[in-house]
């Protein structure tokens, strides 16, 4: 989340155990964290995004803009998506100057992450980092239930909400929205969104817990992972898990599904290829060819191929006992 105001971005970090998703609910929670701790006091909002549905343009983000309108926190807000084919924005040179720091530097905990996205701009102070929250489970930035709200306010969904690329809240028009399909088009269409804004309030929607990690994946972590981590930080990143019965990495269950068995040759035969000296052809053996013989050992085969249907080779077994010679007997048989 970056304020072009402030030139001041907004990394938001989440551990693997705080983890409840990536959708709507996640964007719209972290946006609300950043306008509710980190914003100027403005009232005319502006916001700019690209066209991910999943995240950004979807009717859950646009049903927000319109609880804040609605609840007075701002006079009027206006959404912006990039136009079709441009992806890139002011967050994303930000984010790629941390991507290089990160690169060439040792990161084995989340401390020490922060300290990365906070030394990848020292002197502009442009990347600043929040957690989400810790390895122990504990949550800083809840994550809430959008989309449930948005379904108890009885909130309409915009119809073909990919076409449009600007959005307009504002107290002048409460409930509805103005749609253009371009940032620099004076038409637009208004939509109504809430019927009765009377019946909304400013009540928080109900939380979403994290997942946490699951047995499974602790056990990855232990076993696979805590062996590159640096001991400073084994026990914080990879602790041993916390399952009923596990007394250590020998009789973690992934452990047994790694153990293969042993693949071994049978003595009594193999099969081989060789190439036919005579018409170049590569012929594969039909028949196994005994291992155990140590000296020439001569077979017969029959070419399986539409070119040499039916052309009989003679295999003979060199003195190495290792490769063997082809023939074919056809073209003996000619000269």
């Amino acid at each position: 989340m970056q304020c072009d105001t402030v030139s001041k971005q907004m990394n938001y970090l989440i551990p693997e155990s705080a983890v409840t998703g990536k959708g709507a609910n996640q964007v719209v929670s972290y946006l609300h964290d950043f306008l509710l701790n980190h914003a100027l006091g403005e009232k005319h909002g502006f916001f700019h995004g690209d066209n991910c549905c999943a995240q950004n343009k979807n009717n859950i983000l646009m049903g927000y803009f319109l609880w804040r309108v609605l609840n007075n926190f701002h006079e009027s807000i206006t959404m912006s998506f990039l136009p079709v084919g441009h992806t890139k924005f002011s967050p994303d040179p930000a984010f790629g100057i941390f991507k290089s720091k990160f690169r060439r530097s040792d990161v084995n905990n989340l401390d020490e992450l922060i300290n990365v996205v906070v030394d990848s701009t020292p002197d502009s102070k442009l990347n600043n980092a929040k957690l989400v929250g810790d390895v122990s489970g504990n949550v800083f930035v809840p994550v809430y239930n959008w989309q449930q709200l948005h379904h108890d306010l009885n909130f309409k969904n915009i119809p073909n909400i990919k076409s449009f690329h600007k959005f307009i809240f504002s107290c002048e028009f409460k409930g509805r929205v103005r749609l253009y399909e371009s940032a620099y088009s004076p038409e637009f269409t208004e939509f109504v969104v809430c019927a009765d804004h009377k019946i909304v309030s400013d009540d928080l929607p109900p939380t979403v817990s994290p997942i946490g990690l699951s047995a499974q994946r602790q056990l990855y972590l232990y076993n696979s992972i805590r062996p590159f981590v640096a001991d400073h930080s084994k026990d914080i990143l990879c602790p041993k898990p916390t399952e009923p019965g596990f007394t250590g990495p020998s009789v973690c269950p992934l452990n047994r599904q790694l153990k293969t068995a042993k693949t071994t040759r049978k003595p009594c035969c193999r099969k081989e290829t060789a190439r036919c000296r005579k018409c170049s052809f590569r012929l594969k053996f039909t028949n196994n060819i005994p291992y155990k013989y140590k000296t020439s050992h001569a077979s017969k085969a029959t070419l399986q191929t539409s070119k040499h249907a039916g052309a009989k080779h003679n295999l003979t077994q060199n003195q190495d006992s290792k490769s063997f010679k082809v023939t074919c007997l056809e073209s003996v048989e000619k000269q």
